[in-house]
């Protein structure tokens, strides 16, 4: 497991590390950049919530900030890019007047990761890092329909609408507009 930071709350407040070795850090790295535990989606810098760095907010006050924002879809936040913090916060057993901090962060990832697990698992689906990356990105379902859409011949097929992503959630997952077997291949 990676460390959890002692003395700083971003990413970019350290210097230049090397490559990310665990799970985790991989993730983490993929989805926040160099805005690590204080990233905004669509930003890789650390930002501000409530005119203090995300991480230094509650969940509670993270989870206003989200419902305020979610007609846009850009309410991706922290190192690993939640876009529920309060479900994922429940998950992990942790309160809404605790902070969004890095080592919360890190047990709302872990926790995440479980549940994906134990869906894939149900599911059929081996949980392997690429299965539980591509769950991370997609939720556990989407994995799913992605997969038995490739496995049925329909890999040329848009992903997006294989997903039923329309609208806004369209337009902030651009990475998703291209055929099933890309999008596997990319999010594994």
């Amino acid at each position: 497991k990676a460390p959890t930071p002692a003395t700083s709350t971003s990413a970019a407040a350290t210097p230049a590390a090397a490559a990310p070795t665990s799970y985790r850090e991989r993730i983490g790295a993929l989805e926040s950049g160099a805005g690590g535990y204080d990233a905004i989606f669509g930003q890789n810098k650390a930002a501000k919530i409530n005119d203090k760095p995300v991480s230094q907010n509650t969940i509670g006050e993270i989870i206003e900030w989200q419902n305020k924002n979610k007609s846009t879809n850009k309410h991706a936040v922290g190192k690993y890019q939640f876009i529920n913090v309060a479900g994922v916060a429940n998950i992990a057993g942790l309160s809404t007047n605790e902070l969004f901090s890095p080592a919360n962060q890190d047990k709302m990832f872990d926790a995440y990761t479980r549940v994906n697990s134990d869906i894939l698992k149900k599911l059929g689906i081996e949980p392997t890092e690429e299965n539980l990356s591509a769950a991370h990105a997609i939720g556990a379902q989407g994995v799913a329909n992605l997969i038995k859409a490739s496995s049925q011949g329909k890999g040329t097929e848009n992903a997006l609408d294989i997903l039923g992503l329309k609208g806004a959630a369209a337009a902030t997952n651009p990475q998703l507009n291209k055929s099933v077997d890309l999008v596997l291949a990319d999010l594994r």
